[in-house]
């Protein structure tokens, strides 16, 4: 799969997903008052979120032809 993610899209992609996944563990861990379910939802977005920024690769805009990645030369 060619590269379809674009810098501005993984740097956002890539702290969205930190930042779900932290709240995802502080919830299941009892610092935020979130149930289980909620908390294991943001881990799973997050995960999502930081694999397809750091992979620069975005199933989703492959199957729908978008890309915000720059032209190669």
């Amino acid at each position: 799969m060619e590269r379809n993610v674009g810098t501005l899209d993984r740097n956002v992609r890539i702290v969205l997903g930190v930042l779900a996944g932290l709240v995802g563990v502080l919830a299941l861990a009892g610092y935020l008052a979130a149930s289980a379910l909620v908390a294991a939802l943001a881990i799973a977005v997050g995960a999502i979120l930081f694999v397809t920024g750091a992979a620069q690769r975005c199933p989703i805009y492959a199957g729908t032809g978008i890309t915000t990645a720059e032209k190669r030369r």
